[in-house]
């Protein structure tokens, strides 16, 4: 007999749909359902897989704590399925966007894994597993490892620099004495386009704390159907095009680094210009890392 696959789930609620019969695929767990008899059925086309019943998931969090968890970021919800965890797919999906989260889950075996990184990339995790029972709920604290402050020497933001089109106001004159987050991006590429829909998640954190927002678009990385304002980003974001590559070329020799076009280079700096945050390349959680910093 042939395996069913995501085709034949697909075409199933399609063909339900087509027949007026109310059907979904649950984007998080891959599970079908369809409505009948007045109320939602999981639907299996797996041989001999039986239907189990579900039990509760309720997982709370200390709304106390700076961090705002984010599925994938901070925690994942994997259930031990034919000799190995299957991590469900909740990201941006509501029912894990407030705390307590309650989900309705199948019996079965279950891992919750949390991760807090640091700038460097390093990660704190830690893993607790538990089992669903068939009509009961299960609570569990979503506990996330804080993180030791580390001692890194970025070095500093050159704050007399005059910004390139910007009537020669140099970065200090910019910022107006606020923290700056300085985001240098190719928005042709995957990891810049990635950086853009992570500040645009944090925009109301970002402009709570009123931090100077810049991302500024080198020379040869100009693409003309690149829209900015498109991205959602925090109301003070501004967008700086860098003629001749002057400001990189500035920052890499002020921070006396190296720097081998891997975009987007993004740089955190307090009021005084001593960068806090740097990190080049793709990266997870790059908003909430920053917003981690005092």
């Amino acid at each position: 007999m042939t395996m069913p696959t995501i085709s034949t789930d697909i075409f199933f609620v399609a063909a339900c749909r087509a027949l007026d019969i109310p059907a979904y695929m649950d984007n998080a767990t891959g599970q079908i359902f369809a409505y009948n008899n007045s109320q939602w059925n999981l639907v299996r086309f797996e041989e001999g897989r039986k239907v189990l019943p579900n039990g509760t998931l309720v997982i709370n969090y200390d709304k106390k704590q700076s961090l705002k968890p984010v599925y994938w970021t901070n925690f994942t919800l994997a259930k031990y399925e034919d000799g190995d965890f299957v991590t469900f797919d909740y990201e941006n999906d509501p029912r894990v966007g407030t705390f307590p989260i309650t989900l309705e889950l199948e019996q079965g075996y279950y891992m919750l894994s949390t991760g807090n990184r640091y700038t460097d990339g390093t990660a704190l995790s830690r893993i607790e597993y538990f089992g669903i029972m068939p009509g009961q709920t299960t609570s569990k604290d979503l506990i996330i490892r804080s993180l030791d402050e580390k001692i890194s020497n970025y070095g500093q933001i050159d704050l007399q620099f005059k910004v390139p089109s910007q009537d020669k106001k140099t970065v200090k004159t910019l910022t107006q004495g606020h923290p700056l987050l300085l985001c240098f991006i190719d928005p042709s590429r995957e990891p810049s386009k990635h950086l853009l829909k992570d500040i645009a998640a944090h925009a109301r954190e970002f402009e709570e704390r009123n931090y100077s927002v810049v991302f500024v678009l080198p020379q040869d990385k100009k693409t003309p159907d690149f829209n900015f304002d498109k991205w959602r980003l925090p109301a003070q974001s501004i967008l700086v095009e860098d003629e001749g590559n002057l400001w990189l070329n500035n920052v890499i020799t002020h921070t006396k680094s190296t720097f081998s076009d891997n975009f987007p280079l993004v740089i955190f700096a307090d009021k005084t210009g001593n960068i806090l945050f740097k990190s080049e390349g793709y990266r997870i959680g790059t908003g909430s890392q920053i917003l981690q910093k005092k």
